[in-house]
């Protein structure tokens, strides 16, 4: 069974708990993994910078991915935060849950 798992980079650990608590609550994701803090390089405006960032990876189906997507961008900090996502397969079980854990 293929899932979906949605990446996002929040501007601090606080962004970061505050969507995840907010997702799950609201049945879009079954789960979110915060993961340690990376270093990003980037060009915005036209300028380069670099930014310390905190990696979510949130587990949940394809059709969920519109409204994940314009959840994370009501509650994040960034004008335009790095929402990316694809599918992956899944062990059935762990599939499974994350099915129920969405389910309307």
């Amino acid at each position: 069974m293929n899932m979906l798992v949605v990446f996002v980079t929040c501007a601090d650990k606080t962004e970061a708990k505050r969507i995840s608590e907010a997702l799950v609550a609201d049945r879009l994701v079954a789960c979110v993994n915060i993961l340690a803090p990376v270093e990003s390089h980037y060009v915005w405006e036209g300028k380069a910078g670099w930014s310390s960032e905190i990696p979510l990876l949130m587990k949940t189906l394809p059709e969920k991915f519109d409204s994940v997507s314009q959840r994370i961008r009501s509650l994040h900090s960034y004008t335009t935060p790095n929402i990316t996502a694809w599918e992956a397969r899944a062990d059935t079980k762990f599939a499974e849950w994350v099915k129920e854990s969405v389910a309307e």
